[in-house]
């Protein structure tokens, strides 16, 4: 059935507002997300939006921590191409949408073009679209607060259509230039015209109140907060106390001293201004007379450090006149958390060290902080024998500082070596060191370093969490559940951590149990957003998509707000299942109800969704009307959905704009491979491998695993490695004939390569998923199920396999894939070959 895709996207024009992705970016580089902070950016390049100049910094020290040099290499060229692009506007005459236009405006607002900003503008006017999209008005009214608040207000005053963050961005314009009566004034117009402001509304206006010297006012605010439910945010709260506290003093005339002023800095860092406000904050203690005060100078270089301000940093640094090793501290900080700065992080450094200042523990823990790849291990062994010869104390603290840059570096021997050498390791130490393994994908030596510390110290909630993970990811459910015995057992020292039974939740959830995943659910005295989130995603998981939107709405009925990680979890759901009218009515709520602005990664589930249920046609009408470009994860789920119904033709089509994004991912040519396989296209694979041989680039192999005892058993297409390989093969023999006996007829287009049909049966006999179920008829007691990960997607033959055998030996066998499970019970999947 064709859905009526358009019926539900329209109007759905996410914020374009680049405040709040450049918030999002520096949010991610505090939790050092490395991954996340890529992906952000990379929507943020789909939309057209540039970085700022203190996120720039981040998102190239994020490539160089992730080794994606060519990826760094094209993100610093890219921040300019915009020029071109411009100028091939003035050039070419062509008909914009309101996106590109937006765009356009960002760009020119970055490179503080004026005169090309104007043209925009004039091009709008032109051709109405202040009057189509209320996002085309605020992208003028961010341009031109660039240059002169007069002219936004102008601009604004003129608009035909106005939102929350339309208001949001001429506010900021007033507090930008310290007119803080006129965003006062427009905050009240706002409530008379009836538009219903945001928690971002009420920072600005608490900041607004603050520099106006307004108590009375800010208490009214507060009061407001508190009927729209804000106070659930802790950076409201937390501005509300600050900031009203601060506007009473200054109403009263009492002076801000350093340490008032060094406060407020640290709470200004959370605004959505807060680099400004610090700014100001700066300026306010240099009329004060307070610039070379080092409590101050300190507080305020730690917030533009906290900020990647390394410039201000700098600035504040020179302005303090006796420096001490806080201050030498946090600006070596800060230079090594900039990516191109590291360099000068080991120069001030040295410049420390010739000084009247000598570094401690801590300065060597700060620089250490630059050497996080191979090419920094000579740099950080200079820095570990400064330590040794001058004989300073190695608290755990720095050893783990010293561990984690050896192993960082890929000198992982010495940096166990000094973590187990140490005689006063802490919890922090012992956390740091599970917690760098599991980031390194390396979950069994996290597993086994936490045996060893649980029999030297006891762990505290965030260990297990970590640790649970990597279960989770190993799909290792005994390990799983001797953890929650662990935490059973020590719930005297461990107290109710809801992150932990969170934790337990997905856990058990992506361990194929959902049977205990719902039961922590139920015992839960208290939920969070968090825990429902993890119950939906479980039962998207499983093939439960009415299962799933059920717990939503529950969800709601029971008072809690989705967030967006909760509508990609129901939107996969839905996928999974089949769902697509709910699927479509979920997106369009997401927006119009909750008034969450749609990720790509949203877009790439409803492309998912259409596709995979056979409205290729309408995937594609969907993807063409989204209102941000599609990045690679959306081209690749229509990929799927050409895979799954052999449409090559659609593919090739698609594969151009995939590839085009993502040139060096060789999954992608492997999915289109495997499209012209399995019709038969060998000349078309054969280039594609011949692309693949050229690039350098690897297919990563196909494995599957049983946890049996506590190890994990491994097996890949033909392998014979194993120590009870001719057992396996054997039981696998009298399998086949046994299911074939009952049915089952191999299916050779599983097979992707061009040979004889002899040799494909050869092929599909030693698949990885048909080695692990015989290994575990072998070696699982009798009536348990046979719990089997894959980290790739089933093959289709092994799929149909697998149902046959469970039907044959009537035992249940569990295979999670690498998007979902398949549960196989007497010849039936739960997935009901909707995969």
């Amino acid at each position: 059935m064709e859905v009526p895709v358009s019926v539900y996207i329209q109007n759905l024009h996410p914020s374009l507002y680049p405040s709040n992705w450049n918030s999002t970016i520096k949010h991610h580089a505090k939790l050092r997300n490395d991954r996340a902070i890529i992906s952000t950016y990379t929507q943020m390049e789909a939309m057209g939006i540039l970085p700022d100049s203190t996120t720039l910094p981040l998102v190239l020290k994020a490539c160089g921590r992730l080794k994606a040099v060519e990826r760094g290499k094209k993100i610093h060229k890219d921040v300019s191409t915009w020029k071109d692009l411009i100028g091939d506007m003035r050039e070419e005459s062509f008909e914009a949408n309101s996106v590109t236009v937006v765009a356009l405006l960002l760009a020119c607002g970055e490179l503080l073009d004026l005169r090309t900003g104007k043209e925009v503008h004039g091009y709008c006017l032109r051709n109405g679209l202040l009057y189509l999209d209320p996002h085309v008005g605020t992208a003028l009214l961010g341009f031109y607060l660039r240059f002169d608040v007069r002219i936004a207000c102008a601009v604004f005053e003129t608009m035909g259509l106005r939102n929350a963050v339309s208001w949001n961005a001429m506010i900021t314009g007033y507090l930008d230039v310290g007119k803080c009566k006129k965003a006062l004034e427009l905050f009240s117009q706002m409530l008379i015209d009836g538009i219903r402001c945001d928690n971002v509304t009420i920072l600005l206006v608490i900041q607004a109140c603050a520099e106006f010297g307004s108590p009375k006012l800010g208490m009214q605010v507060h009061q407001m907060a508190i009927k729209l439910d804000f106070c659930k945010d802790l950076y409201i709260v937390n501005s509300l106390d600050a900031m009203s506290l601060f506007a009473e003093m200054r109403f009263e005339g009492i002076k801000a001293d350093e340490r008032t002023i060094a406060i407020i800095s640290r709470v200004c860092e959370d605004l959505p201004n807060g680099l400004l406000n610090c700014r100001s904050l700066h300026g306010y203690g240099i009329k004060s007379g307070l610039e070379r005060n080092k409590h101050l100078g300190n507080a305020l270089l730690s917030v533009y450090a906290a900020q990647s301000c390394v410039k201000d940093a700098k600035t504040v640094f020179h302005e303090i006149g006796d420096a001490d090793v806080i201050s030498w501290n946090t600006l070596i900080l800060a230079l090594a958390h900039s990516y191109e700065s590291k360099g000068q992080a080991c120069e001030i450094f040295g410049k420390m060290r010739e000084s009247d200042t000598k570094p401690n523990s801590h300065t060597i823990i700060s620089v250490l902080a630059a050497c996080e790849a191979e090419a920094f291990l000579n740099i950080g062994r200079s820095f570990h024998g400064y330590v040794i010869k001058h004989n300073l104390e190695i608290d755990p603290s720095l050893n783990s500082a010293l561990t984690e840059m050896y192993m960082n570096c890929g000198d992982e021997a010495t940096g166990r070596n000094l973590f187990e050498r140490y005689g006063d390791k802490d919890l922090i130490s012992w956390n740091s060191l599970i917690s760098n393994y599991i980031r390194n994908n390396k979950g069994r030596e996290a597993l086994l370093f936490f045996q060893q510390m649980i029999s030297e110290m006891e762990p505290n909630p965030v260990t297990v969490i970590n640790v649970l993970s990597s279960c989770t990811h190993l799909a290792n459910l005994p390990q799983g559940l001797c953890l929650h015995a662990y935490t059973v057992r020590r719930e005297f020292s461990m107290g109710f951590e809801l992150s932990l039974a969170n934790s337990l939740i997905t856990m058990y959830a992506r361990c194929g149990n959902m049977q205990y995943a719902e039961k922590i659910f139920k015992t839960l005295s208290r939920k969070n957003i968090v825990s429902w989130n993890a119950m939906i995603s479980g039962y998207g998981m499983h093939g439960r998509g009415h299962d799933a939107m059920l717990a939503f709405s529950q969800m709601l009925e029971d008072g809690f707000k989705p967030n967006s990680i909760t509508f990609i979890s129901a939107l996969s759901a839905c996928s999974h299942c089949g769902l697509i009218e709910k699927g479509l009515q979920l997106f369009t709520s997401m927006v119009q109800e909750f008034y969450i602005t749609p990720d790509l990664i949203h877009y790439a589930c409803v492309a998912d969704l259409l596709s995979r249920g056979g409205s290729l046609g309408e995937a594609m009408k969907f993807v063409e009307l989204m209102p941000i470009a599609p990045d690679a994860s959306v081209w690749r789920a229509l990929l799927g959905g050409c895979r799954v119904y052999s449409e090559t033709k659609l593919a090739r089509r698609i594969s151009e704009k995939l590839l085009e994004l993502e040139p060096t991912n060789p999954g992608n040519y492997i999915l289109l491979s495997n499209i012209y396989a399995a019709a038969g296209l060998w000349s078309e694979v054969n280039k594609l491998r011949a692309v693949l041989e050229e690039k350098g680039l690897k297919k990563p192999p196909g494995k599957s695993w049983i946890v049996m005892r506590g190890d994990i058993h491994c097996f890949k297409a033909g392998d014979k490695s194993h120590a009870q390989s001719d057992a396996i093969y054997a039981k696998l023999s009298s399998l086949m004939s046994s299911v074939k006996e009952g049915g089952y007829i191999p299916d050779l287009r599983w097979v992707l390569h061009d040979e004889e049909d002899e040799e494909k049966m050869k092929r599909l006999f030693s698949h990885s998923e048909k080695l692990a179920i015989a290994y575990g008829l072998i070696n699982v007691s009798s009536g348990a199920p046979i719990s089997i990960t894959k980290n790739l997607r089933i093959c289709g033959d092994c799929h149909e396999f697998s149902k046959h055998v469970s039907k044959l030996v009537q035992r249940e066998i569990v295979l999670r894939d690498g998007s979902r499970f398949h549960r196989f019970v007497n010849g039936v999947c739960s997935c009901k070959d909707y995969w």
